[in-house]
C-alpha cells in the first residue's frame, strides 16, 4: 500500500513550480449584438470575432495564440516526435495521381 504525506509531496515540488502562476487567458470584449428571426431576439456577444478585417479581432486571435504556446510550452519536444513519427509513416514519394471511378475519387 502506498502512502504520501503531504509534506513529502510538497517538498518534492520545486519552488519556482510552486510561486509560478500560469498565464491568464486573453478575455473576449463583450459587444452585444441583436438578431430578430421569427419576432425572436437573439443576442450575440461575440458576433465582432466574426469580422476578419477587424483589427481587434486579429489581435484577440494573436493573443489567444500567444496564451495556447505559452501553455503548451511543456509539450514542445512531444509535439516534434508525435510529427516526426507521423512523417516517418506517410509515404514522401507518392506519385499517384487521383482518379475518377464514377462520382468519386480514388
Amino acid at each position: 500500500m502506498l502512502r504520501c504525506s503531504c509534506a513529502l509531496g510538497l517538498a518534492a515540488l520545486p519552488v519556482t513550480a510552486a510561486l509560478a502562476a500560469p498565464p491568464l487567458p486573453p478575455v473576449a470584449e463583450r459587444r452585444p449584438t441583436t438578431y430578430t428571426l421569427h419576432g425572436d431576439d437573439r443576442v450575440d456577444e461575440y458576433a465582432w470575432l466574426r469580422n476578419r478585417d477587424d483589427p481587434a479581432t486579429t489581435a484577440y486571435l494573436e493573443a489567444e495564440n500567444e496564451y495556447t504556446e505559452k501553455m503548451m510550452a511543456h509539450t514542445d519536444r512531444l509535439q516534434e516526435a508525435l510529427y516526426q513519427e507521423m512523417i516517418d509513416r506517410i509515404k514522401q514519394t507518392d506519385l499517384t495521381v487521383p482518379y475518377r471511378d464514377g462520382p468519386y475519387y480514388y
